[in-house]
């Protein structure tokens, strides 16, 4: 039946999805905002469900909404907010329109997230048009500012605990198809902290002739970030290192499991060579799933026009950082970690403004209910889901979902070569309508 339904709407669905692609949604234009929220609520309404437009300290709208009956209710987080397109000159479509080209689809906020938000309402529509009803309860949570580290959520999720916490099961936000068509899950999404570091060195830009007298406040903060990792991107900060735990043999049993294809994820990275040129699949796993990272997100000071010639020794400089952090570590410390590190190296001047503090989020497998999932999703795509540890980002899913105990899963149709965040975000249009697919059976199925 479903598949009749998917054809009988597909130019629908499609033309649907484009209307949404339109909407520059960026979490900064207000009035695209208004008008994404505006069209959201009504098709939630359409679909029977009860909403709730929430704003929390001036942010942007947060939608809560909720219908059906049954034993057990499933919580969907999503965002409708999209990352800018950046330099138009290295899109191949404009970003705001959804174009089909050889069985993709580009457009920005495909893959994230406007693209599995949509699809989960058109899965929910379908429900209703054969069954007449929702046989489980559904409650989405729909925010405005995830792309921004979702400032307000912590707050809003202390407010609204009662609407979450009643939730046997979270479908997330993001959901990943391999290159061989399976459906893959994490367990978790990692801790993020996320700082300015400012180092500030006399009172005006200077000449650079100057540089045999005073000190450049560059080179200092240069020298400050040399001391939080090594070449072979190992942190450095030893309260940081005392905190992790390492993966126990069960998780790493998830790891031996995992059928990544090392040279189509460096080609897919735009890479020739894996960190500290590691050879070792496994040896490359652990550390992408369960090692720390510090990265160094963007640094500046003085002239940084590529055109300019400017002979100058600037006074300030400015980098910023972010941890990726695993179970064990609560971001709320890094601040004082990363402080007290400076201060032991003897870069105290240096100062430091936190930007974003996630913490980690993790899933017990053996969960019943989120076992029960994996299996009906498997059914779908007649293929067995794979479960990595980690998502590759982070998220506020511990506000969502993990603080309350509510394991979390993903379903989509996002691919490693999807450019989320980058120029020419796409997913395959079949991956689109398998995901569709898959929701609804998840829908119809989690109950029985």
């Amino acid at each position: 039946m479903i598949n009749d339904f998917i054809k009988q709407k597909y130019n629908f669905f499609i033309e649907e999805l484009s209307d949404f692609i339109k909407i520059k949604s960026i979490a900064s234009e207000k009035e695209q905002i208004k008008l994404i929220v505006k069209k959201l609520e009504s098709k939630l309404k359409k679909l029977n469900f009860k909403t709730k437009i929430v704003n929390i300290n001036n942010s942007n709208p947060f939608i809560l909404a909720e219908a059906g009956f049954g034993e057990k209710t499933l919580l969907i987080y999503d965002h409708y907010d999209v990352m800018s397109e950046g330099d138009i000159r290295n899109w191949k479509t404009p970003p705001f329109e959804l174009v089909r080209k050889n069985g993709y689809w580009y457009g920005r906020g495909l893959a994230d997230n406007k693209g599995h938000l949509v699809l989960r309402l058109q899965a929910i529509e379908s429900v209703l048009n054969i069954f007449k009803k929702l046989p489980i309860k559904i409650k989405f949570l729909i925010e405005g500012e995830e792309e921004i580290g979702s400032p307000h959520i912590h707050e809003f999720s202390y407010k609204f605990a009662d609407f979450l916490k009643k939730a046997d099961l979270c479908l997330w936000e993001s959901g990943d198809v391999s290159y061989d068509g399976n459906p893959q899950m994490f367990l978790g999404m990692k801790g993020i902290a996320y700082f300015l570091l400012t180092c500030n060195l006399g009172k005006n830009d200077i000449h650079s002739g100057y540089a045999s007298l005073v000190d450049s406040p560059v080179w200092r903060l240069i020298y400050a970030l040399s001391t939080l990792r090594d070449k072979k991107g190992n942190v450095l900060i030893q309260k940081l290192n005392k905190d992790r735990i390492c993966p126990d043999e069960f998780e790493l049993g998830f790891i031996k499991k995992q059928k990544i294809s090392l040279k189509e994820l460096l080609n897919s990275l735009g890479h020739k060579k894996f960190l500290a040129n590691r050879k070792s699949k496994k040896e490359i796993l652990v550390n992408h799933y369960y090692g720390l990272t510090c990265n160094i997100c963007g640094i500046w000071g003085g002239t940084t026009n590529e055109n300019e010639i400017k002979t100058v020794l600037p006074n300030k400089a400015f980098a910023k950082i972010d941890f990726r952090l695993v179970k064990n570590i609560d971001s709320k410390n890094v601040f004082f970690y990363l402080k007290d590190h400076l201060e032991k190296n003897g870069f105290s001047d240096i100062e430091i403004k936190e930007l974003i503090s996630e913490p980690v989020a993790y899933t017990d497998y053996r969960n019943p209910i989120f076992q029960k999932a994996v299996k009906i999703i498997s059914k779908s795509y007649v293929k067995e889901v794979e479960i990595s540890p980690y998502a590759k980002g982070s998220g506020p899913m511990y506000y969502v979902a993990s603080q309350f105990n509510i394991p979390c899963i993903q379903l989509g149709a996002q691919t490693i070569s999807s450019n989320i965040h980058g120029p020419n975000e796409n997913i395959k249009e079949v991956n689109y309508f398998k995901a569709l697919k898959a929701t609804y059976d998840l829908i119809i199925e989690l109950d029985n």
